[in-house]
């Protein structure tokens, strides 16, 4: 009998008592009544969506990673520091609104994505073991190539706020870094031995951590530690119960404090030197290896970089939360400047298109996105430039229409989401490599990217994964037709949940 309902049952209730006890502490520190209320109607759907469409579905883990960056983390955060949850906000009332409804058509566009009957996937190969191994080293030097080349050939944002020549397309296909991981790491766990570590998932992990010191962001590596954590969790429901998976969670602790302490700050400090104007691998090496004596002073290269007096939520410590661990003074300080006047209408939907179009066919399409758009029109910036801030489909979606257009475009987009995601893999999480790695690369995309970004990656950037994994399998397809898994945990073949 499937663990599964009574896992919900727990899970569900031991959010409901969190939340609670959040709210209860709010209003204890003075909170105002209606600012509660939202704030408790927001909290609890993720574990209302969890409730309903599982804790293993690809789904239901998108919807509530969003909502927990614009709620429940802000609010455990500012609840954690004795703050209240409604000071340091512009337009403290209409943010908790949009959150509040927000929460709502998240969990309508769940149940909308669903009513579609969806019988065939794109992508729902299953492995032997040993082919587990051999596409995880296709895919992983597939992904790392390209993330080389994506270093050496991608645009610069210039001191001038504008895009240097170059070509980014490389970019796209370096996240099979992530899927090789994946398919490493399901390989590993499906070893009947007791062991625990693999020299290959340690060399990849090193070869993750050096290409995001190369190209200057701490994704590679992030997203690597997550692919291998997720892959432990979801791969073989109950795993990580296990002696040697216990084990596992240890390395993933040791190689957190390597990111927080080691690879972050570095990242930080070569952002602060001027990184950001070396376009060579030989002279980026350079500059890490120049500035690796210089981590002590990261916290203050991390504070001079993201310092920004316009959001102050979090107060001192606004500088490390901003962008990674909320949405919600992104989204409120957008939501305090925009008005009829600066309304951006239909523009993010018209660059969504020109982004997707190759620069051959249109050399003059624009360098900068939606957000930036909105930036510039809402006086954020004082001149049209690439800025790459956080910002959000709620923000965005309100700065093209304001209200009377906000509610229907939040609602399409997320259906749409969803039901892609429904389209191109099997949504039960168990067993399935391919539904890891699409939560793995789109996820924390999903929950920071505005309109433009997220069209595009459903019209431009799935589907060329897509067409490329399968190009892949069918130039590396095994010989042995029987594809068939066995689940080393239960013994028994998984059935996937709705959506």
């Amino acid at each position: 009998m499937s663990t599964q309902p009574c896992n919900r049952h727990v899970l569900v209730m031991l959010w409901f008592i969190v939340s609670t006890i959040i709210i209860s502490i709010q209003a204890v520190l003075g909170a105002e009544p209606v600012i509660l209320v939202m704030a408790f109607l927001s909290v609890i759907v993720p574990g209302v969506i969890f409730y309903l469409f599982g804790i293993f579905n690809i789904a239901s883990i998108f919807a509530v990673m969003l909502l927990m960056k614009y709620g429940a983390m802000p609010f455990i955060i500012k609840t954690l520091m004795g703050d209240r949850i409604d000071v340091g906000l512009w337009a403290t009332n209409e943010s908790f609104l949009i959150i509040t409804v927000g929460s709502g058509l998240i969990l309508m566009a769940l149940f909308l994505a669903n009513i579609i009957p969806i019988k065939n996937h794109f992508l729902t190969r299953k492995f032997h073991s040993h082919d587990l191994k051999k596409y995880g080293y296709v895919f992983y030097f597939l992904g790392l190539i390209f993330g080389l080349l994506h270093v050496q050939f991608k645009p610069i944002i210039l001191a001038s706020g504008q895009l240097s020549s170059g070509f980014g397309g490389f970019g796209e296909f370096s996240g099979f870094l992530y899927l090789g991981i994946i398919l490493s790491t399901a390989f590993l766990v499906s070893l009947s031995n007791e062991k625990t570590i693999d020299v290959r998932i340690v060399l990849m992990l090193c070869g993750a951590l050096l290409l995001s010191l190369l190209s200057n962001t701490k994704n590679q590596f992030v997203l690597s530690l997550i692919a291998y954590a997720a892959t432990l969790f979801f791969y073989i429901p109950g795993y990580l119960r296990r002696k040697r998976g216990w084990r596992h969670l240890g390395y993933i602790f040791f190689l957190s404090i390597v990111f927080v302490y080691i690879v972050a700050p570095l990242v930080h400090i070569t952002r602060a030197v001027g990184v950001s104007n070396v376009s060579t691998i030989t002279e980026r090496i350079k500059y890490v290896f120049d500035n690796s004596s210089n981590i002590m002073g990261a916290a203050e290269a991390v504070t001079l970089s993201r310092q920004d007096d316009r959001v102050h939520y979090f107060g001192v410590i606004d500088s490390v939360l901003v962008d990674r661990l909320d949405m919600i003074q992104d989204m409120d300080l957008v939501i305090s400047r925009t008005n009829q006047a600066n309304l951006v209408g239909w523009q993010p939907i018209l660059l969504s298109f020109q982004s997707i179009t190759p620069r051959f066919l249109y050399p003059d399409k624009p360098s900068y996105n939606d957000i930036d758009l909105i930036a510039y029109n809402i006086d954020l910036i004082s001149e049209q430039r690439v800025l790459r801030r956080t910002m959000g489909v709620y923000a965005v979606a309100y700065s093209m229409f304001m209200w009377s257009g906000w509610i229907p475009t939040v609602l399409i987009i997320y259906v749409l989401w969803f039901i892609v995601l429904r389209v191109i893999v099997r949504s039960d999480l168990r067993c399935n490599v391919w539904a890891i790695y699409f939560l793995v690369k789109y996820g924390f995309v999903f929950t920071e990217c505005g309109v433009q970004v997220l069209m595009g990656i459903m019209m431009r950037s799935i589907p060329l994964d897509i067409i490329t994994i399968l190009l892949v399998l069918r130039i590396f397809r095994s010989h042995n037709r029987s594809l068939k898994i066995d689940l080393l945990a239960s013994g028994k073949t998984l059935n996937s949940e709705k959506l």
